[in-house]
């Protein structure tokens, strides 16, 4: 039998009827019931012959699964005569002479009792298979009765659970909802969600149309409330938030909420990234909806948290928030957290804090446009958070904070602990991309695309601000007692980003790699317009350290930065005073405004096996250069091919003008010979030059080796140096013997021969 697909994920049960059953249905259309038959008619499918297809059939099903009203499970069958025969009060069982399978729906509004269900098990006597979660064939009556009734079986997962209160969908409209939004459907769609608790938890659909409060609305456990996606916009005529956690009603499991659209009533100023977009007057909000949902459970150590129960898992899923202050806030909650596939327009930041010690979030998928603060906020103590896959465009401030927050000396907290951010897109937001800021630890920051940041909103820029990522320690704004921990910054690209890249204090243990920077920087400064000079080390930098920091254990490595304007901005790749404390290397640079500053260092005082090698084909250069702003001047280099028997690959130092052109060789090694030379000029030794005992000193052959000039001075074991001396003696009376040595004198340039006849 082939595997059971549901049409739409998450419904108890779906149609899995095929064009058999379409015709068995068709064959056996004058034994169906009328109150069937009604059921129908109400979702626009005429079963008639001829008239059905496959696809209209499962869409009809679909519709009234997700109107909570009936819920079908299909069968197999080849078998003629299908009809359709009422069991129960709002529950139909198709059968068709064989034993292969059974097809029965169920409305959920009239949940079946105990005694339905035991008809129901007992309607298995004719049936050798049954086909759900679990696959059964042939499996005796008894069995299947036990499988029913037990819990985490795959028969009661895939069968009894249809029928089983926790997982039947409870219809608002059954206790009062109004779809047009004329009257308040806050008291009817809470007695749902109560009557769902009341059962030991379920599920509560609210048809389309539109859902008026004047009140919150009071989460309970295990209950998911949920619409088609988009369908239901959420309203309120007061202040208020659409959830608000009951102090006496802990949430021991967790709630859910799916596909609604919140709406609130603040207007939309139309320029972004604009801080002004959301005005807060008092605790709440005049007018309109306050937020999608306010949970503050006990794990919250800030004061209004007092009293407040426990608060366990919370979801939302395919939300849209638009026009709130503020949209979502999970505080103190113990168990886990989710955000996936939520919009949120024109509203302040989602936030979350003050996590349980194992508390656990994901915030995935969302959309922010145009947020009046952060695009979302992690803060104050959370931890193991996964933030990814989102896009964040035209925030006030950060598009992703993930950091402390300081409101006073008896108000501040640390940031998350243990987190990912990784695949977001950030864009157009006022102070930064993502805010590592008041000592978060242990994270990693991977992936995400962070591209124009400005130095602040447009309606308020700001001296300072202008992060690609900002790291600091806690509390940033006074000594500091927590550094930032364990990040590693990889695999991002930032551009056109106003002050820096990444700004790096009171941080240890942080690996920045691979990351790409691309035109950072800005022309004048914030407030006074002044030009940011090309030296600032503060300012237009891809990576930067404030003044006065503490670092350790800072690796930056492997990053690329350019600069492709026809006036570059990008002062440095890395500053000096990073670079002096950070260990660096591979790092690439194109058109900053001064060259990459890259100290590297092989080994330590405790290495065994400190190496640093230039690699490259025979006859390639392998070269290294000294320049002077970004001019050479210095080259040390192996050249030439090797032709074997140890020929090629000299060893080179050469010179090179002001402005950076060839001027010669003074210094050379041949690989083969030994043999150095000093190029085109004779060496100069201001130091003397000094040989081992028994060392020798090869004078050239053929024409022989001049040492010295006539302007020379020399001087022999020791002597005070002199000037070439001159003989002026008279020659008379000179004896052969000393007009010999004279002459051998003369010859070998000691004496200059003055003598007299």
């Amino acid at each position: 039998m082939a595997p059971y697909i549901p049409l739409t994920p998450d419904l108890p049960l779906k149609s899995i009827l095929t064009p058999d059953h379409i015709a068995h249905i068709e064959n056996g259309i004058t034994g169906v019931a009328a109150e069937a038959r009604t059921y129908v008619d109400d979702v626009a499918v005429q079963i008639q012959a001829g008239q059905v297809t496959d696809a209209a059939f499962d869409a009809a099903v679909d519709r009234a699964a997700a109107d909570g009203r009936l819920v079908v499970e299909g069968g197999g069958g080849t078998a003629p005569g299908v009809e359709v025969i009422e069991t129960q009060p709002g529950a139909y069982q198709f059968t068709s002479g064989t034993t292969e399978a059974m097809l029965y729906g169920l409305t959920a509004e009239q949940k079946l009792p105990a005694a339905a269900k035991s008809d129901l098990r007992t309607e298995f006597t004719t049936k050798t298979e049954v086909q759900e979660a679990g696959y059964l064939t042939n499996v005796p009556d008894s069995s299947v009765a036990t499988l029913v009734q037990t819990p985490g079986t795959g028969t009661r997962n895939g069968v009894h659970d249809a029928i089983d209160k926790r997982t039947s969908v409870i219809n608002a409209l059954a206790f009062g909802y109004d779809p047009t939004g004329t009257t308040i459907s806050g008291p009817a769609v809470q007695a749902a969600i109560d009557a769902a608790a009341a059962n030991g938890g379920g599920s509560v659909f609210v048809p389309d149309g539109h859902l008026k409060l004047s009140s919150s609305l009071k989460p309970r456990t295990d209950v998911r409330l949920f619409c088609n996606e988009g369908r239901v916009k959420v309203t309120a005529t007061a202040g208020i938030h659409a959830f608000l956690v009951d102090p006496a009603s802990p949430i021991t499991g967790r709630f859910t909420v799916e596909g609604f659209d919140f709406v609130g009533t603040k207007g939309d100023p139309g320029v972004y990234p604009s801080r002004h977009n959301i005005s807060i007057t008092g605790a709440q909000q005049g007018g309109g909806m306050r937020s999608g949902g306010w949970f503050v459970g006990n794990q919250s150590t800030i004061p209004s948290a007092a009293g407040q129960p426990l608060v366990q898992d919370l979801v939302y899923r395919n939300c849209t928030f638009t026009n709130l202050q503020q949209p979502l806030h999970f505080s103190g909650f113990s168990g886990h957290g989710e955000v996936t596939g939520c919009k949120f327009v024109n509203t302040l930041d989602p936030s979350f804090t003050y996590m349980g010690p194992n508390a656990s979030l994901i915030y995935k998928g969302n959309l922010t446009l145009n947020g009046g603060d952060n695009g979302v906020s992690v803060s104050r103590m959370t931890r193991n958070v996964v933030i990814s896959d989102n896009i964040f465009i035209g925030c006030a401030y950060f598009g992703i904070w993930v950091a402390g927050y300081i409101l006073d000396d008896s108000n501040m907290d640390p940031g998350a602990d243990r987190f990912t951010v990784s695949d977001n897109v950030i864009f157009n937001c006022g102070d930064g991309g993502i805010s590592l800021a008041n000592g978060p630890r242990y994270g990693t920051i991977s992936g995400n695309l962070v591209d124009t940041i400005l130095a602040g909103p447009l309606d308020a820029p700001t001296l300072g601000k202008g992060h690609g990522v900002r790291i600091s320690g806690f509390p940033d704004d006074r000594p500091v007692i927590r550094h930032v921990d364990t990040i590693n910054v990889t695999g991002n690209t930032f551009r056109n980003i106003a002050r820096a890249g990444i700004g790096i204090r009171d941080a240890r243990n942080v690996r920045i790699g691979e990351n790409l920077f691309v035109n950072v920087g800005r022309e004048t400064q914030v407030g006074t317009g002044d030009p940011i000079a090309s030296t600032d080390t503060q300012y237009n930098c891809g990576i930067y350290t404030a003044v006065s920091s503490s670092l350790a254990n800072i690796f930056i490595v492997n990053n690329t930065f350019i600069d492709e304007r026809q006036s570059p901005l990008m002062n440095y790749g890395i500053p000096d005073n990073l670079a002096a404390v950070a260990r660096c290397f591979g790092n690439q640079g194109t058109g900053l405004r001064n060259p990459l500053n890259e100290p590297l260092t092989a080994g330590s005082n405790v290495s065994t096996n400190a190496t640093m090698s230039v690699n490259g084909q025979a006859g390639t250069n392998r070269r290294m250069f000294f320049q002077s702003s970004g001019s050479n001047r210095w080259e040390i280099r192996v050249s030439q091919a090797e032709t074997g028997s140890n020929n090629g690959s000299l060893f080179q130092i050469m010179r090179y003008s002001d402005t950076g052109s060839y001027i010669s060789t003074p210094f050379q090694i041949n690989r083969s010979t030994g043999e150095v030379r000093f190029g085109d000029t004779p060496p100069v030794f201001t130091q003397g030059l000094s040989l081992g005992n028994d060392s020798t000193v090869f004078l050239g052959t053929g024409t022989g080796t001049k040492l010295g000039t006539s302007a020379s001075k020399m001087a022999f074991y020791g002597g005070t140096p002199i000037a070439k001396p001159s003989l002026t003696y008279s020659k008379a009376g000179e004896t052969a013997a000393e007009a010999q040595l004279r002459g051998v004198l003369v010859a070998l340039g000691l004496v200059t021969d003055n003598t007299l006849a």
